[in-house]
């Protein structure tokens, strides 16, 4: 494996165990540790569907899952890191960053896929772990969003407010949005013609170009369905973190951002508006997965392809809406859609943020993902 500028750090430590098994989410237990004066954050994911995530605050309370009964196995690893804030690591057993080591608890081989740091605490830079939770999935290229209670809305516009607790079950969400791949894959299956896309589509890249209705349809196909736009926004702001982008409520950085309305925009797209000073790399929509994850595993909700949701939208929803799992109006003539889009700027693309369009409509900034229960 090879390492940049290579540093074993053994600050303080706590270990998060892994099971093996996919049936169900870990279960979480409350521990304490005393500060570390560190300043990086943690996104570790596992190949096989489970998510290790760890946050930074001012506070020395830590969540970690564990089982109690299994064996330790941790064995310390070096790291080394890159001026694009990536890591090099070595598996499988543990590694050791910023005083945190995560292991196997059953000599089960792991493959990491990814490591990076994130933001810190905007005005203290003594950070804590505050918790950090695995989660398994049995499904491909989804991942578990645990059920919680959040503050949905915000004050920046009518139809954001007001602004009240929701309570979300827990739920699977895919990990990128649904692909040009995969969406000709069930256009072949059922034999309907496939959405005409843009010039600068792949195979990677979201599907756009879809109807509410062909979404919908794609998602039944695959035993799943539309996210409400509740759920959505659960997962978006990372649970009851009030986060405004996908990735915190800071200034993106290279790949800890999305790809949304940027200086590269301007090539194509004179005057228009756009996060100054930010570079993600495209012009127009990028390759799922191009940028870090959100702290549930979940990519580009921020930017990218803008999501259909299964509700119907009503701008006075949140006034009348059921605080557990609301599904939305029972009837309507536009469909929610959320997330922002490869063409927007700062203040179009917050998590917050409710679009609606009627259900056939077809627009080139358009996708959709798929949850299951």
């Amino acid at each position: 494996m090879r390492f940049f500028y290579v540093i074993t750090l053994m600050l303080m430590t706590f270990v998060v165990y892994s099971c093996t098994s996919f049936s169900k989410p870990l279960q979480i237990e409350t521990v304490r540790i005393e500060s570390i004066d560190v300043n990086k954050l943690l996104d570790i994911q596992k190949s096989k569907g489970s998510t290790f995530l760890a946050e930074w605050a001012n506070s020395s309370i830590n969540l970690i899952s564990k089982n109690p009964d299994a064996p330790q196995n941790s064995r310390t690893l070096s790291y080394g890191s890159t001026s694009d804030y990536e890591y090099s690591y070595q598996s499988p057993a543990a590694f050791t960053v910023s005083g945190m080591i995560v292991s196997t608890v059953d000599n089960t081989e792991i493959s990491w896929d990814e490591v990076h740091t994130g933001e810190n605490p905007a005005t203290n830079n003594l950070a804590f772990v505050t918790w950090a939770d695995a989660f398994n999935s049995p499904f491909e290229d989804m991942v578990f969003i645990p059920g919680g209670t959040f503050t949905m809305g915000s004050k920046f516009n009518k139809d954001e407010l007001p602004k009240h607790r929701v309570t979300i079950s827990g739920f699977y969400m895919d990990k990128y949005e649904v692909t040009v791949a995969q969406f000709r894959e069930f256009c072949r299956a059922t034999r309907r013609a496939m959405p005409k896309q843009p010039n600068w589509n792949n195979d990677r890249h979201p599907v756009v170009n879809v109807s509410w209705a062909n979404a919908a349809a794609y998602a039944k196909w695959k035993g799943k369905r539309l996210p409400t736009e509740a759920e959505w926004e659960f997962a978006a702001r990372s649970g009851d973190r009030q986060y405004y982008y996908s990735w915190g409520n800071v200034k993106p950085v290279r790949k800890r951002g999305g790809n949304i309305a940027d200086e590269s925009i301007l090539m194509e797209k004179r005057n228009w508006k756009i996060w100054k000073g930010y570079y993600d790399g495209f012009v127009y929509t990028a390759p799922v997965g191009s940028f870090y994850p959100n702290q549930f595993g979940v990519h580009d909700l921020t930017g990218n392809a803008m999501e259909w949701c299964a509700d119907w939208y009503q701008a006075d929803y949140y006034k009348k809406s059921p605080n557990i799992d609301p599904q939305g109006p029972a009837k309507g003539s536009h469909k929610v859609l959320r997330g922002g889009s490869w063409n927007l700027s700062p203040r179009k693309i917050l998590t917050t943020k409710r679009y609606y369009f009627r259900q056939d409509v077809v627009i080139n900034y358009v996708g959709f993902r798929c949850v299951k229960d």
